[in-house]
């Protein structure tokens, strides 16, 4: 990457993060602006990540993952390069022996594909009902949240270090009243103190000469605001908490949205996690 290229790479930064704040880089005398060509050159991120992978590391990790290849996975991978490297189509359907689990999965989604459309069950009057597999039923005792946690994540506080443990699991709800009751408890469960962390509760300056009436967005209203996508404007976390970003912080560095992390540190501007998901398991990454 040449000097100008990344110049004008740190000023889009600086332009987005100005923005966000109601600015620009045009408001201040003298400060340069991106190269717009270079811009068009390199709008598309993909393109810009293949750019920066390190082509050395690269190779060694699939000389590592290649002497690991069966038999039979080593002539699919032949095939697949041969294809690419001769620039031709191809169409691949990869499918697994009995154990791996893939053809209980495709029946699953099928199942879940045919409920959805209400194609699946008896109809009665105006309602249809579905007949569940009992494999697929959590026992109910007292209380439903306690019981579906114990299933999904059981012995919860012996792997709160085990990086891998939160990777293959998550619990889904059909309401966010819903989550937010299994999130509290899952937390109540952890050690440590609790540490609560506010959003900022103002206005952006971008905003300011919609033609709104801004008198009715006061601060307790924002604070009720809650939906799908948008974190609470109090979040209550402790150390080994898992969390899911909701924003593409660094791609390239594996933060985007619907990454998991655990959290190792809890500061007051800055929390340090830990990546459990995605390709950048196990890295340390601080968010501030």
């Amino acid at each position: 990457m040449t000097p100008e290229e990344l110049q004008t790479f740190c000023l889009i930064e600086i332009e987005k993060l100005l923005q966000n704040n109601g600015k620009s880089l045009k408001d201040y005398a003298g400060m340069p602006l991106p190269n717009v060509h270079l811009i068009s050159a390199f709008s598309n991120t993909m393109v810009v990540r293949e750019m920066q992978y390190d082509i050395s590391e690269m190779l060694a990790q699939h000389d590592d993952y290649f002497a690991q290849l069966t038999a039979e996975q080593e002539i699919i991978y032949h095939a697949i390069i041969c294809r690419v490297r001769n620039k031709e189509h191809g169409f691949f359907f990869a499918y697994g022996f009995g154990g791996t689990g893939m053809n209980e999965l495709r029946l699953f989604s099928y199942w879940i594909l045919q409920v959805g459309e209400g194609k699946c069950g008896t109809r009665i009057e105006d309602r249809v009902f579905v007949k569940i597999a009992s494999e697929l039923l959590i026992p109910i005792t007292n209380d439903p949240i306690i019981d579906i946690i114990i299933v999904i994540y059981p012995n919860l506080s012996e792997n709160l270090n085990n990086s891998t443990y939160f990777q293959d699991s998550a619990i889904l709800a059909a309401t966010i009243e819903i989550i937010e009751e299994i999130n509290d408890h899952i937390v109540n469960l952890l050690p440590g103190e609790m540490k609560e962390y506010l959003s900022s509760n103002c206005i952006c300056g971008t905003d300011a000469n919609v033609d709104i009436d801004l008198n009715w967005i006061n601060v307790e209203f924002l604070n009720q605001i809650k939906c799908s996508r948008l974190p609470n404007h109090s979040l209550k976390l402790k150390v080994g908490a898992l969390v899911i970003l909701l924003r593409n912080i660094d791609p390239a560095g594996g933060l985007c949205n619907g990454t998991r992390l655990i959290l190792h540190s809890l500061g007051r501007n800055v929390i340090i996690a830990d990546i459990v998901s995605g390709s950048n398991v196990g890295d340390r990454v601080f968010i501030s």
